[in-house]
Formats: C-alpha cells, structure tokens, sequence
C-alpha cells in the first residue's frame, strides 16, 4: 500500500510500495518409495473374488525353477494346479478333483474361473513336462468358496404373527407382580404413570414395589 507525498511544488506523487522478496527455504528433494519387483521367494497365494473366481498370485524364486527343470529334464510349462478338497483333510493326493491352468508369458499373477460355489480350495504352482509329470513349487493357503445361492438343505421355519401387528394394543390398567417370588404379590397401578422417568416412578409407586416388580421379571429359572 503506498502513502502520497507533497513535495515543494505542490505536485502530489506516490512513494513506492514495500518490495516483497521471495523467501527460498532449501527443502530435501521427494524420493518417492520404492518396491522391489521381486523378494527372491517362492510362494502362492489365492484370494476369492467371487463365488466362481479365484485370483492367485506367486513368486518364484530362480533356483527353486532350475531344480524343477532339471527334475523334469524335458520341455515344460508353468501350471497352476487346483484341488477340490471340501471336507478333507489334504494330504496332496486325496483331493475330491483337481485342474490345470496353464500360465502364459512371465506373469505374476493369474484370475481363474472355478466354478465352484461353496468348495474348498487349494492350488499348487508347478512345472509339468511332456510325459505329464508335474513337479510342485508351491502350495497356497485353503480358500473356501463362498456360494452364489441361499442353501436350500435344511427345513424352512416360517414364523406367525397372531392379531394385526398394526393395532395398538391397549395399554393395561396395571401391573402385577407374581406371587412366585418370595415377598407379598406386588400390583402396580399404571393409570397417571405415563410419562415419568424412573426417578419419579419410583416416588410415586414405591421404590421396593417397582424392584420387587422388576425383579420377579427378571428371575431366574431356580427362583420361578
């Protein structure tokens, strides 16, 4: 904001406003955060993503696949191998059935199509040869399934509501205590109650009354 100034002529002119310097503060440069592409493990995990997909991802650390190969000594792909194992206790050659999934090119990762609402499942990554034997590399975690339908095994229990839920149901003229409970049979009258909290319930009725009431509701098996 500039202020006027009057010089011996009577010429008024402005004085020149305050020069705002820029203030350089010498901050550390952003390094953004880095993963490693890979861990140099071999693993398999697998994820349910809905009642018929499966997605599983793996890592396969070199020197497991060259010892695979040289085992197989032949031509072989990347397979991934699922089991039914619903029930069971796995034990790698008791499963209910099992598929291969051929993995194509260098992936890490691979979305299967089960379908198998409601099972068990495990999988194995592995290397199979032309003579069809397949060495494991890895074996996943047990997914279940969950299902795509309400199961329908069981007895459907329906429930009957008497009297239409809609009407208010009277409100009755008082409240009566059961004899059940050890003390003299407690009724508490209800007409000029409506409204009050607790507190005042209480000065109005009688404080034992009202917890003698309350308690009778509440009794236990052994007290009725």
């Amino acid at each position: 904001m500039s202020s006027e100034i009057k010089p011996e002529g009577g010429r008024k002119r402005s004085a020149p406003a305050a020069q705002c310097r820029p203030v350089f503060v010498e901050t550390p440069a952003f390094v953004p955060a880095t993963f490693p592409d890979r861990y140099h493990e071999t693993f398999l995990v697998l994820m349910d993503v809905e009642p018929h997909t499966l997605l599983a991802f793996w890592e396969i650390d070199e020197m497991d696949l060259e010892r695979a190969q040289r085992e197989l000594s032949t031509r072989n792909e990347l397979v991934l191998r699922v089991y039914d194992v619903t029930h069971i206790i796995f034990d790698g050659g008791n499963a209910h059935s099992y598929f291969d999934v051929v993995v194509e090119g260098k992936a890490h990762n691979w979305y299967i199509h089960a379908g198998a609402d409601g099972r068990s499942l495990i999988a194995d990554i592995g290397l199979r040869g032309e003579d069809g034997r397949y060495v494991a590399l890895a074996r996943s975690n047990c997914v279940q399934m969950p299902r795509d339908r309400a199961p329908l095994d069981g007895e459907m229990k329906w429930m009957f509501v008497e009297g239409n839920p809609r009407e208010r149901q009277p409100v009755p003229d008082e409240m009566y205590a059961p004899s059940s409970h050890p003390g003299p049979s407690v009724t508490i009258p209800l007409s000029g109650l409506a409204g009050l909290n607790g507190e005042d319930l209480m000065n109005s009725v009688g404080r034992e009354d009202v917890l003698r009431f309350y308690h009778s509701l509440w009794r236990g098996p052994e007290e009725a």
